[in-house]
């Protein structure tokens, strides 16, 4: 078996409650409420701004002309094609998008971020694939999970978003590819911590779902935002 694939078992139960998630049955539904929306809109912009700056380290850090077009290429994406995707939600949500980019990142977006930067400072691209992988990896499996269920697409407002998220495969064959090749000279302590990295960012991707579902943020979120302006001025 490959190590991508013995990720992927050790992921299961995770990836199951992802796909039971209530934010991701409401897309397989086409019903979210509006305040969900609008949070996963704002904590996902300033993650994609966080991504932005991890693959700028990583083609400072690639090996090969392989990795430095694939990583250039995620910046792309990251910087373009995802506005489709927020455009849906927004959409649906009665809200503009440049009404969404001023956001404090939530307890959970900021423990992703740490989570991403501390594969970064470990110098080593096989800790940030690992670190990487859910990203790409849980959106594809639960879009295809949606679409292989008996849910009714017909009028549903977010299956051009789901159609996106199909795009995912781009991203998530070809990190697996670079980690399974990786795996192949890695010591059993690299595998393990590589396989921490890779659940935890699993844990992560729940996260994420669950405080834009329940609206999850900072106990004294007022404070920091009156601090933010005063500091601003």
């Amino acid at each position: 078996m490959k190590f991508s694939e013995q990720l992927q078992a050790q992921a299961k139960p995770i990836m199951d409650a992802i796909n039971k998630h209530p934010f991701v049955e409401g897309l397989a539904k086409g019903d979210l409420p509006k305040e969900a929306l609008i949070s996963y809109v704002q904590q996902d912009y300033l993650f994609l701004k966080k991504l932005r700056e991890v693959w700028a380290s990583a083609i400072r850090m690639s090996k090969n002309d392989e990795q430095v077009r694939f990583f250039w290429g995620i910046i792309e994406v990251i910087l373009d094609a995802e506005c489709d995707a927020y455009d849906a939600f927004c959409e649906q949500a009665g809200v503009k998008m440049e009404d969404m980019k001023n956001a404090i990142p939530s307890p959970k977006a900021y423990l992703y971020e740490a989570h991403l930067d501390q594969a970064v400072l470990s110098g080593k691209m096989f800790y940030l694939l690992a670190a990487f992988a859910p990203t790409p990896w849980t959106y594809l499996e639960f879009t295809r999970h949606i679409l292989d269920s008996d849910a009714d697409m017909t009028n549903n407002p977010f299956k051009p978003v789901l159609d996106f998220y199909l795009n995912e495969e781009n991203y998530a064959g070809p990190t697996f590819k670079f980690i399974d090749e990786m795996a192949e000279t890695a010591t059993k302590e690299e595998l393990a911590e590589a396989s921490q990295f890779f659940l935890k960012t699993c844990e992560l991707e729940w996260q994420f779902w669950e405080q834009a579902y329940y609206q999850q943020d900072w106990h004294f979120k007022e404070v920091l935002e009156a601090s933010r302006l005063e500091m601003t001025k």
